[in-house]
């Protein structure tokens, strides 16, 4: 039996009809079949490749050095062939199993400031922390990374006096050459000052994030007059 398509019909401010499908995160207007592009899409074509060669080469550098490494007075390690070639393939495994924990880590602490972004909005109970899925030395790791980020995120709330004025904003724009598409996590007051905002949890800010809040932001400008 096939699935059924979860599909969400959004009325724009200037009463275009626009399909958003969750499951893809993906929009297109009513009875086309290209979809529309959004500030992150767009976004997520720009070369990162030099800062992710430099964190790559990095993990390799680490993960042979730890492997290699010999103690102060204890005999020098010899390998075999088969045992060098071994260690490389993993070395270069490294770049991948690290994206995928943070990719797991990152979803866990974005949906709880994003949860709470929603609930503070609208009156709703805060949600739970989230528990620790089986008592494993990788979960107890992954949970205390876990914690430390949803942690740093209610520190910054309390020492900004952050005001929640909305959450899950969808904006739409075709003021700007293309017409395209998005939502971002919340418009909050920090320190009084309004601001729109969409969660990272990356250990830096970077050029690509910029370019995709001043989307969301031209886009509101075109809904809002006032929002400059």
């Amino acid at each position: 039996m096939a699935t059924k398509t979860v599909t969400e019909t959004i009325k724009t401010f200037n009463d275009k009809t626009i399909i958003f499908y969750p499951n893809s995160h993906r929009y297109k207007y009513e009875g086309e079949k290209t979809y529309l592009v959004s500030p992150s899409s767009v976004t997520g074509v720009l070369d990162k490749s030099n800062q992710l060669l430099i964190w790559n080469d990095r993990l390799v550098t680490e993960f042979v050095a730890g492997l290699t490494k010999v103690e102060e007075g204890a005999e020098p390690k010899s390998f075999l062939g088969w045992e060098v070639q071994k260690m490389i393939e993993d070395a270069l495994g490294q770049r991948k199993i690290k994206v995928e924990e943070a990719q797991e880590i990152g979803d866990v602490v974005h949906n709880y400031a994003e949860r709470t972004a929603w609930a503070k909005t609208v009156g709703d109970p805060l949600p739970e922390l989230p528990d620790l899925p089986e008592d494993t030395d990788e979960n107890r790791a992954k949970h205390e990374q876990i914690m430390t980020g949803i942690q740093a995120f209610i520190r910054f709330e309390q020492e900004n006096a952050i005001e929640y004025l909305d959450a899950e904003r969808f904006v739409y724009s075709e003021s700007h050459g293309v017409p395209y598409v998005g939502r971002f996590d919340a418009i909050i007051k920090v320190n009084g000052l309004r601001v729109l905002t969409d969660y990272k949890t990356s250990k830096g800010v970077y050029s690509s994030q910029k370019y995709q809040t001043a989307g969301y932001d031209l886009a509101m400008i075109d809904e809002y007059r006032d929002w400059e």
